[in-house]
């Protein structure tokens, strides 16, 4: 057991959670589906991706540069594109801005401070290696070729991959409301 009912704040810490819980009721859903008696090892994954990534947005947000700035450089860039292709710019643009999943899972991660290492291992590289799957499993990228292989991704990696991933989001939740004691600080 990494830490204990009461080194996380006990009944307090509980109390906190019930009262805040309904906001967060589609990343909790998230997180939940993955205890289902039967699901897929893709949909595990990408149910948690989808919760860290959500929970993420929810609580921490952030950018690559200032909102600003980036309205500037789009403007700047939309006035060399014809009228019949704005449209379609502004839907490419419209999460440009946004940290990508790897950096959302280590910034979750980093919340959790020495404990992150202690639930996925080397953050960094597991950063990486969640967001390549999950991006090969939503875009098909990298799997077109290997539909009739062995190569695919094993379903049992896949679920390891997602029940460590699910402690990020689910373990940030008590830091985030500001539930934690210094344990996850230290």
């Amino acid at each position: 057991m990494l830490v204990s009912f009461g080194d996380v704040g006990g009944i307090e810490t509980a109390a906190t959670w019930l009262d805040e819980a309904s906001r967060f009721r589609i990343i909790v859903g998230y997180l939940v589906s993955m205890r289902a008696d039967s699901i897929f090892g893709q949909n595990r994954l990408l149910n948690v991706c989808s919760a860290a990534e959500g929970f993420h947005r929810a609580t921490i947000g952030g950018s690559h540069m200032d909102e600003a700035e980036f309205r500037s450089i789009k403007r700047m860039l939309k006035k060399y594109l014809p009228r019949k292709y704005r449209e379609w710019f502004d839907s490419r643009m419209l999460h440009a801005n946004d940290p990508s999943l790897n950096q959302r899972l280590k910034q979750l991660a980093g919340q959790l401070g020495p404990v992150a290492e202690e639930l996925v291992g080397a953050v960094t590289v597991w950063g990486r290696v969640v967001s390549t799957c999950r991006n090969d499993l939503t875009h098909l990228e990298g799997l077109a070729d290997q539909y009739d292989s062995d190569e695919q991704y094993d379903s049992g990696d896949l679920y390891w991959l997602a029940e460590g991933s699910s402690m990020s989001p689910g373990c940030a939740c008590w830091f985030t409301l500001d539930c934690t004691t210094s344990f996850y600080r230290s």
